[in-house]
C-alpha cells in the first residue's frame, strides 16, 4: 500500500505540466515509469525498513530534482518552509532581515540587508559572503538550510561569519526580530525635489507609492532611490513603472509556455507623475530583479537618469506553486529590458557611475575591528545624539588607542550608529550620502533634462566623494 501510494503521488507530480512536456511526452512517461520502478525496488528491498518513510523519500526526490536544474532561483520548498514564501511577498517575517542569493562562484552572498533591521544595524553589506552560521560551515548548505538557520523566535541570537572583499572574515552576533519591511519611504528635499525610497516590491508597494506621490504633489523634480532593493513581485514593479511612463515597453518576459510570454506596456491612464518632471534613479550593487526592471524602464526610455553603481543582475521570473502542504519556486521566464537587453549576471550600467571612495583593505580591516570592539556602540549608547565636542573627543581617544582611520570615516561610523538607534529614522541623509547629494545637485542645477536624461549638459565628472 505504501509503495503504491507514493508511486501514484510521484506519477501525478510528473504529469502535472503536460504543456511543458508536450513534445517529450513519451520520454516523460518512461522517466516516470523508471522512477516508480526504482522507488518500488527501494521500498521492498532496502535493508533498514525504519528509514523508509514515504514523506521523507518524496522530499528527497523533489529536492534532488531541483538541484539537477542548477538554477539558484528555483527550489523545492519543504512543508515547514512554505509560510516563508508568503511572508516575503506579504512583507513580514521573523529573522535578521537580509536577502541572500547564490554567489556566482559558489556559496551564498548577501544581496542586501533590509533597512532598519538587525542585519542593517549590524553593518552587513551587499556582497558579503556567508561563511558559517553559529559556527557551522555553510559550505554544504543549500538556500533552505541558510534560511532555516537565520530565522527563529524574536529575542534569540544567531552568530554569522561573513567574508568581505575576499579577504576580511569576521563574526557578527544578531538578535532576531519580527521583520516588518517598510516598502516605501518619502519626503521633500527643499521645496522643489521629492524623494521616493522603494525598499522592495511587495503586494502593497503600488498602493504605498501612490500614497507617497500624492503626498509629494507639486514637486518639480523627483529622486527614486532603489539602492539595496532586492526586487519582489513582477506585477508590482510593472504597475509602479506605469505611474511614470505614458507609453512604451516596461519589460518583456520570455518563457517556454506561450501563455506566459508577455510584453508589459505603459499607458496614459495610470500615469501619476507628469513627463515634465525630471527624475534621477539611484541604484547600487544591491539593486536586483524588480528594481532593475524599474531602473531599465525609466532609464532606457529617457524618462530618468540612472546614477550610482552597477546593479546586481538578476533577470529571471519565478512562480510559486503549492502542491498540498508543499510548494515549489520555479524559474518560468526571463525578462528583457525595453531595448531587448538581458542583464542577467551583468546588471544595469548607470548613466553615470557614482559611489563612495573605495576603501583600502587596511581601512576595511580597521573598520571591522572597530565595529567588533563595540566602542562606537558604547559611545552612542552613552551619549544618545552626541554633540560636536563629544564626537571630537571620542575621535581623539580612538586616535590615541591606535585607530588610524580617516576622520570622515570615523564620523560616518558614529553617525550611522546614531541613526540606527533612532526610533524614527530620517527618510534621507544628505550629510553623509554623497550619491544623494549628487542627485540633488544635478536636479538643482537643471542638469538632467526630463526627456533625454542620459544627455547631460556638462561633461561627466569623477565619481567619488
Amino acid at each position: 500500500m505504501r509503495t503504491g501510494a507514493l508511486a501514484a503521488v510521484l506519477l501525478l507530480l510528473l504529469a502535472l505540466s503536460p504543456r511543458a512536456m508536450a513534445q517529450e511526452e513519451e520520454e516523460a512517461r518512461r522517466a516516470a515509469e523508471v522512477f516508480a520502478e526504482v522507488l518500488q525496488f527501494l521500498l521492498e528491498n532496502y535493508v533498514d525498513e525504519e528509514r523508509l518513510n514515504p514523506e521523507t523519500l518524496l522530499d528527497g526526490a523533489l529536492e534532488g530534482m531541483f538541484e539537477a536544474l542548477d538554477d539558484p532561483h528555483s527550489a523545492y520548498v519543504q512543508p515547514s518552509d512554505v509560510r516563508q514564501i508568503t511572508d516575503l511577498t506579504r512583507g513580514e517575517f521573523g529573522g535578521v532581515g537580509m536577502y541572500i542569493g547564490k554567489h556566482a562562484d559558489g556559496g551564498f552572498e548577501v544581496i542586501s540587508p533590509i533597512e532598519g533591521n538587525p542585519a542593517h544595524r549590524a553593518g552587513v553589506r551587499a556582497g558579503d559572503l556567508i561563511v558559517a552560521i553559529n559556527g557551522e560551515s555553510a559550505a554544504e548548505f543549500d538556500l533552505a538550510d541558510i534560511v532555516t538557520r537565520l530565522r527563529g523566535p524574536p529575542g534569540t541570537t544567531v552568530t554569522i561569519t561573513l567574508l568581505r572583499d575576499d579577504s576580511i572574515e569576521f563574526d557578527t552576533v544578531m538578535e532576531r526580530e519580527m521583520i516588518e519591511v517598510e516598502t516605501v519611504r518619502s519626503g521633500r528635499i527643499g521645496e522643489r525635489i521629492g524623494y521616493l525610497r522603494i525598499v522592495q516590491f511587495t503586494l502593497l508597494t503600488p498602493e504605498r507609492v501612490t500614497e507617497a506621490l500624492q503626498e509629494l504633489g507639486g514637486v518639480r523634480a523627483l529622486i527614486i532611490d532603489l539602492r539595496s532593493n532586492p526586487g519582489g513581485l513582477l506585477g508590482s514593479v510593472v504597475q509602479v513603472a506605469d505611474y511614470f511612463l505614458s507609453d512604451g515597453v516596461i519589460v518583456s518576459t520570455h518563457a517556454r509556455v506561450d501563455d506566459e510570454n508577455d510584453v508589459h506596456r505603459a499607458g496614459p491612464d495610470a500615469t501619476i507623475v507628469d513627463t515634465s518632471v525630471p527624475i534621477v534613479i539611484l541604484i547600487d550593487r544591491g539593486s536586483a530583479s524588480a528594481s532593475e526592471i524599474l531602473a531599465a524602464a525609466l532609464g532606457e526610455s529617457g524618462r530618468g537618469f540612472v546614477l550610482g553603481e552597477q546593479s546586481y543582475g538578476k533577470a529571471s521570473v519565478q512562480q510559486v506553486r503549492r502542491f498540498g502542504s508543499r510548494a515549489v519556486k520555479l524559474t518560468t521566464a526571463y525578462y528583457l529590458t525595453p531595448s531587448g537587453a538581458s542583464i542577467d549576471q551583468v546588471g544595469i550600467t548607470p548613466h553615470r557611475a557614482f559611489g563612495e571612495t573605495e576603501r583600502t583593505e587596511m581601512e576595511e580591516v580597521e573598520i571591522t575591528e572597530l565595529f567588533e570592539s563595540g566602542q562606537v556602540r558604547r559611545f552612542v549608547r552613552k551619549h544618545g545624539e552626541p554633540t560636536e565636542a563629544q564626537v571630537e573627543e571620542f575621535i581623539g581617544d580612538l586616535r590615541e588607542s591606535g585607530v588610524d582611520l580617516p576622520r570622515r570615516l570615523l564620523r560616518k561610523l558614529i553617525h550611522d550608529e546614531v541613526v540606527r538607534r533612532m526610533p524614527d529614522r530620517p527618510v534621507y541623509d544628505l550629510r553623509f550620502d554623497g550619491v544623494l547629494r549628487e542627485a540633488v545637485r544635478l536636479l538643482d542645477h537643471d542638469l538632467v533634462p526630463a526627456e533625454d536624461a542620459w544627455q547631460l549638459r556638462e561633461p561627466a565628472a569623477a565619481a567619488a566623494f
